[in-house]
């Protein structure tokens, strides 16, 4: 992709005439890794989320579309119908965007380390997912049997920019493919990190042996921003998970004698009748 080699970006492989979809992808993964290098803007809406480092951006790879991808490519260059067809650039009328607009983006990668789709979000939490099988840092999953997954972007690279590499972010709706592709990898164990639980619906698909929810006081990325990465660290290394029921999305119910036990949180909750005389029950 010729027209992308623009001067003030970093310098990366041209792609052919009529390239696949894979060299496409990888050359628009760089192009806008480019783009945040040299943008105040992206690098700003990273910092709001305390994700602003240079070391993160590179391992993860992240990008930012600040909209010059139109300015670089001639309207008659046929990687624009490639594009249009993978919906990373959008008709609005009888003009053309592209799909990120105004949004920090990490490429989302399969388990041989390729990129297969985008995800983005902006400073309203809004995110979009371009191809790809919703699942951002796949690839840890090939390394680590028990795995922490965050509901966002934000919240998944700040766990990672903790020091956790057993991360992912699941950026879609769960499905049967999306839960496949975990069981293929061997994951074991899904410890959903968030304030609070998910719902049944997002836990349906998932047939994973162990499920369970950590419950921070706060999203992740407001505790790296605010706290800083070790405090992040410590509570989420503290703070002991709660199993959840895949049919209910809540924590499991312990029958005692007489009564009942359930989690909420670091909290053990005990109900138990005392006795009970006519129609008065105390507990």
């Amino acid at each position: 992709l010729e027209a992308l080699d623009m001067p003030h970006r970093k310098k990366t492989p041209s792609l052919p005439v009529s390239p696949g979809p894979g060299p496409v992808l990888e050359r628009l993964v760089e192009f806008y890794q480019g783009c945040l290098h040299d943008s105040c803007e992206g690098q700003d809406l990273l910092s709001q989320y305390g994700l602003w480092n240079p070391g993160l951006a590179e391992r993860f790879r992240l990008g930012f579309c600040d909209g010059s991808l139109l300015q670089v490519l001639a309207v008659e260059d046929p990687i624009r119908d490639t594009l249009l067809q993978r919906g990373f650039l959008v008709k609005k009328g009888k003009a053309v965007q592209e799909c990120f607009l105004g949004m920090a983006i990490a490429p989302l990668i399969d388990p041989d380390g390729g990129a297969v789709g985008l995800a983005g979000w902006n400073e309203t939490d809004a995110a979009m997912v371009c191809d790809g099988p919703g699942i951002w840092n796949l690839p840890s999953c090939s390394h680590f049997a028990q795995i922490l997954v965050a509901c966002s972007l934000p919240d998944g690279l700040s766990l990672a920019a903790s020091g956790r590499e057993n991360v992912i972010a699941i950026v879609c709706i769960p499905n049967t493919d999306l839960n496949r592709v975990l069981v293929q990898m061997g994951v074991q164990s899904l410890h959903v990190v968030g304030v609070r639980p998910p719902s049944a619906e997002w836990l349906q698909p998932f047939t994973i042996p162990e499920l369970a929810f950590l419950p921070l006081p706060a999203p992740a990325h407001e505790i790296l921003r605010d706290q800083g990465a070790r405090s992040l660290a410590e509570l989420v290394t503290s703070t002991k998970p709660v199993p959840l029921h895949e049919k209910q999305g809540v924590p499991e119910v312990d029958l005692l004698d007489g009564g009942f036990a359930t989690t909420f949180g670091n909290r053990r909750y005990e109900i138990r009748g005392l006795y009970k005389r006519d129609h008065q029950l105390k507990v």
